[in-house]
């Protein structure tokens, strides 16, 4: 796998991981607060976040194209947390099983894009833990917190593969 989409999709990975994390510290009410910048709920926010994680893994399975396909809007909010986490799950496979298939000479255009979007997380980090503020002294939340917005672009992204040639 080429090392820059490597970098985004282990990017994508801890975010999910941190995401769900923040999810399962949560009272079972939490699942219907609003979320006030977001104008909707956490259900429906992270319903939506695994919306535009699958349409990130349809792209990569696409091969990246330079025309992207957006996440449908979900109308969210029905689905379990248990139902969501796993739908983000399955999502996440999707898009490293995806990745895998890529491949190793990647045109430089997607690749920015390919980072911007496995930043997902972050981008709803701050409406997250306004609405579930209770999970904000945990350790691990509190190091997501304090991660930087990510770049613009990846910061590997002339790096060569890091794939092995066969029989080497």
């Amino acid at each position: 796998m080429h090392i820059a989409v490597r970098s985004a999709v282990d990017r994508l990975m801890y975010e999910q991981a941190v995401t769900i994390h923040l999810l399962r510290l949560a009272p079972p009410d939490a699942w219907q607060r609003p979320v006030p910048a977001r104008g909707t709920t956490v259900a429906a926010l992270v319903g939506q976040l695994a919306a535009e994680e699958e349409a990130l893994a349809a792209w990569l399975g696409n091969g990246m194209p330079a025309e992207r396909p957006s996440a449908p809007a979900q109308p969210g909010g029905l689905a379990t947390l248990d139902a969501t986490v796993e739908r983000l799950r399955a999502a996440l496979r999707s898009a490293f099983a995806a990745a895998g298939q890529l491949r190793e000479t990647l045109p430089d255009g997607p690749l920015p894009d390919l980072w911007q979007r496995a930043a997902l997380f972050t981008r709803a980090r701050d409406a997250l833990l306004e609405a579930l503020p209770e999970a904000a002294d945990d350790a691990l939340v509190v190091r997501w917190k304090k991660a930087p917005e990510p770049p613009a672009a990846p910061p590997l992204a002339g790096a060569p593969s890091d794939a092995v040639a066969p029989g080497g």
